[in-house]
C-alpha cells in the first residue's frame, strides 16, 4: 500500500514536471499560458523516444534525437522525400489509459520549422488523435504551419464517444514535402470532467507589433505622410485672370500613383466570358485595384503546353490586356524564367528541356532560353510594366546548374532587348515569409543580387512574394529586413502578398499592418497580391471575398485602407487670393470648381511631389 503511494505520488510529481516544461515561455513576446495541473497523462512520459513510425516512413524521412548547445534534447523529423500519402511519415504515441465520453482532454506539443522547401518557409505537418481501429475518425485534427521559432501547440476537445486503451493514438503526419522539423513536449493530458474545453489553452496565432500602440505604428504614418503625399494648390480666376475667393473646390483621386494589385486568372478576366462571377470578377478589378499579373498564363511551361493553340491562347491574354489598358489597370508580367520543373504540381519548365538538362548540353540549353525570353518579351513589348525575369533561383537552380549561376545576368540582357521599356525584377520568396528568420535564405538571396549587381546586369528591381502562413512577421522586423535589401539601391515590390489562416480577425489585422509597413518604406513602389476572390484563388482561405462575393474582415481591412484612408476626396472654398490647399495622397485628381453663381469646371491633373500650383480658369 504505501508502495502504491509513492508510485502514484511520484507519477503525479512526473506529470507536473513535463506539465512545467510544456508551459516554458515561447520565443514570442507573449508566451502561452500554463498548462492547468491534475491532467492525466495518456501518452508515454518519454515521448522522444517512446514514439513508433509507420512502416513507410522510414523510407522517406529518417528521426533522432539532438541536444543543441544550451537548449533542451529535441527530437527532428526530417522528410527527404514526398511519399504517396502524407500520412506515411507518421510519428505516433499510443494511448496508455482510457478516454471516456465527455472527457476534456488536451493534446499540447511544441513545435518549429527546422527546413522546409516552401514559399513560405515553413513546414506543413497535420496533427490529430484518431482511432487505431475502424473507423478510424478524429478526436481532434489540425493542420500545422509551424515556424522558426518554438511555437506550443495547444489543441483541447471533449470527447464525444469513448476511447479504449489500445485504440486510439496521437499521429502527427509530416509526409507533405521536404522539410524538417523539431518537436519537444508531447502531450495527451486527460482532465476528465473538471475542466471544460473553454477553460484550457487553446492555438491563437498572432505577431509582435499588433497592438494598437505599437510603436512602429507611429513612425510608420508619419513616412506614409512623407513619402504618398503632397501639397495640392488650386488657385481659381476668372476670364480676365483675376482671383476668385468664395469658389467651392472639390479635388478628387480618381487613380493612385502607388500601385496596388492583384494576380488575375485569363479565363475570368477576358471580356468574352460572360457568366455572372466573370462579370462581377471584372467589376472589382477596377475598383479595387491599378495593376494586375496573370496567375500562370505567361509562365514557360503554360505557354509551351498551349503550342497547338497559341493563337488562341495569345489572343484570350490580348483581350484581356487591352481590357485592363482600357480601365486603367497596368499589367505586370510573370514570369520569364522560373529555373524549376514544377511548383505545386504545376509544370514551370518545358519536358523537352529535360534532355539538354541531363545532358548538361549548356549550347542549346542557352539558346532554348534566349528563345523563350525573346519571343514572350517582344509579344507583349511596351504593355508590361514590370517583368519578373526570373522566379525563386535562391531555390529553383535547374538551369544554373548546367549554365552557371552568371546565366541569370545574361538572362536580364535578353529580355532588355525583347522589352526596352518594361521594368526588369528579380522576384524571390521566403524573404519576409516565415518569420522572415531564416538567416540561410536570406544570405542566399543577397548573394544573388550582390552577383548580379557585380555583373551590371540591367535590374530594375527586386521582387519579394510575401506569402504567409501561420508564422508572421512583425512589422518592425519586416522593417528591419527591408532595409537590409533596400541597401542594393533598387526598388522592392512585393509581388504575391496573401495570408492563410481559419482565424479572420487575425488575417484582417496582417493585412492591415503588412500593408501600412510597406507602404511606410521607401524602397517599396507596389504591392500585388496574389488573388482576392475564393472562387479563383489557389489557397481558397486567403481571399478577400467569399465565393458569393461577400466581403471577409480582410476585404474590408484592404478597402478602409486603400479605398478609404489612403485615398483623397477633399473639397473646400478657396481663400482671399483665389486659393484652395489641402493634403493628397499621390495621383490622379478630377478638380471641379463651382461658382457662387452655380457655374462649374473640371480639369484633370497629377498630384506628385514636384507638382505646381493648378490653375483653373472660370470661363
Amino acid at each position: 500500500m504505501r508502495l502504491h503511494r509513492v508510485i502514484a505520488i511520484m507519477l503525479f510529481l512526473t506529470i507536473a514536471a513535463i506539465t512545467a516544461r510544456a508551459a516554458a515561455p515561447s520565443s514570442a513576446p507573449s508566451g502561452p499560458p500554463p498548462l492547468p495541473g491534475g491532467g492525466a497523462l495518456l501518452i508515454s512520459e518519454a515521448a522522444l523516444s517512446s514514439y513508433e513510425v509507420l512502416d513507410a516512413g522510414r523510407r522517406y524521412a529518417t528521426f533522432g534525437t539532438i541536444t543543441a548547445q544550451e537548449e533542451r534534447t529535441f527530437l527532428r523529423a526530417a522528410t527527404s522525400a514526398i511519399p504517396p500519402q502524407w500520412w506515411d511519415v507518421q510519428l505516433r504515441w499510443n494511448g496508455k489509459a482510457p478516454i471516456h465520453k465527455g472527457d476534456t482532454v488536451l493534446l499540447s506539443l511544441r513545435m518549429r520549422t527546422a527546413s522546409a522547401r516552401t514559399q513560405t518557409g515553413e513546414a506543413t505537418c497535420n496533427v490529430c488523435v484518431q482511432r487505431t481501429i475502424t473507423p478510424w475518425d478524429s478526436a481532434v485534427n489540425a493542420n500545422l504551419h509551424p515556424g522558426r521559432q518554438w511555437q506550443r501547440i495547444d489543441l483541447p476537445f471533449q470527447a464525444e464517444s469513448d476511447y479504449p486503451v489500445g485504440t486510439f493514438q496521437v499521429a502527427l503526419n509530416l509526409g507533405f514535402g521536404v522539410q524538417s522539423v523539431d518537436i519537444v513536449d508531447v502531450l495527451l493530458l486527460n482532465y476528465g470532467q473538471k475542466l471544460k474545453v473553454a477553460d484550457l489553452p487553446h492555438l491563437r496565432l498572432s505577431y509582435p507589433g499588433r497592438e494598437a500602440d505599437a510603436p512602429w505604428r507611429k513612425d510608420a504614418q508619419k513616412r506614409i505622410a512623407e513619402l504618398r503625399m503632397a501639397d495640392l494648390k488650386v488657385q481659381v480666376t476668372d476670364a480676365a485672370g483675376k482671383v476668385v475667393p468664395g469658389a467651392t473646390v472639390q479635388a478628387r483621386m480618381t487613380r493612385q500613383a502607388f500601385p496596388f494589385g492583384t494576380a488575375v486568372a485569363a479565363s475570368r478576366l477576358d471580356p468574352q466570358e460572360n457568366s455572372s462571377d466573370a462579370r462581377r470578377y471584372r467589376e472589382m478589378i477596377p475598383t479595387l485595384f491599378n495593376r494586375a499579373v496573370f496567375e500562370k498564363e505567361m509562365n514557360w511551361g503554360e505557354w509551351e503546353s498551349a503550342r497547338g493553340r497559341i493563337a488562341d491562347h495569345k489572343a484570350q491574354l490580348w483581350r484581356c490586356i487591352e481590357w485592363m489598358e482600357a480601365n486603367g489597370v497596368d499589367v505586370r508580367g510573370h514570369t520569364m524564367i522560373w529555373p524549376g520543373w514544377s511548383a505545386g504540381g504545376t509544370q514551370m519548365l518545358p519536358e523537352d528541356l529535360r534532355p539538354l538538362v541531363e545532358a548538361k548540353d549548356a549550347v542549346k540549353l542557352r539558346e532554348r532560353i534566349r528563345g523563350r525570353i525573346t519571343e514572350i518579351g517582344t509579344e507583349f513589348q511596351g504593355h508590361i510594366v514590370d517583368w519578373d525575369v526570373v522566379n525563386e533561383p535562391s531555390a529553383n537552380r535547374v538551369l544554373q546548374d548546367v549554365l552557371g549561376p552568371q546565366s541569370i545576368a545574361e538572362w536580364f540582357s535578353w529580355a532588355r532587348r525583347a522589352d526596352p521599356k518594361a521594368k526588369l525584377y528579380v522576384n524571390d520568396f521566403s524573404i519576409l515569409s516565415g518569420g522572415a528568420v531564416d538567416e540561410q535564405r536570406l544570405d542566399g538571396f543577397a548573394q544573388i543580387l550582390k552577383d548580379l549587381q557585380a555583373s551590371g546586369a540591367p535590374v530594375d528591381g527586386i521582387g519579394e512574394q510575401g506569402h504567409f502562413g501561420s508564422a508572421l512577421a512583425g512589422p518592425q522586423h519586416m522593417l528591419d529586413v527591408l532595409d537590409r535589401f533596400a541597401a542594393y539601391g533598387w526598388p522592392i515590390q512585393i509581388t504575391e502578398f496573401d495570408q492563410s489562416t481559419d482565424d479572420e480577425q487575425l488575417q484582417a489585422d496582417y493585412l492591415r499592418d503588412f500593408y501600412t509597413a510597406a507602404f511606410s518604406h521607401s524602397a517599396i513602389n507596389g504591392i500585388t497580391m496574389s488573388g482576392f476572390w475564393e472562387g479563383q484563388q489557389a489557397i481558397p482561405n486567403a481571399a478577400m471575398f467569399r465565393k458569393d462575393w461577400s466581403a471577409k474582415p480582410i476585404g474590408q481591412a484592404f478597402i478602409d485602407l486603400v479605398r478609404k484612408r489612403w485615398w483623397t476626396d477633399e473639397h473646400g472654398l478657396t481663400g482671399e487670393q483665389g486659393v484652395f490647399t489641402t493634403r493628397g495622397f499621390l495621383g490622379d485628381y478630377e478638380i471641379t470648381v463651382t461658382m457662387a453663381d452655380g457655374k462649374k469646371q473640371t480639369v484633370k491633373t497629377k498630384l506628385s511631389k514636384t507638382s505646381v500650383p493648378i490653375v483653373v480658369k472660370m470661363p
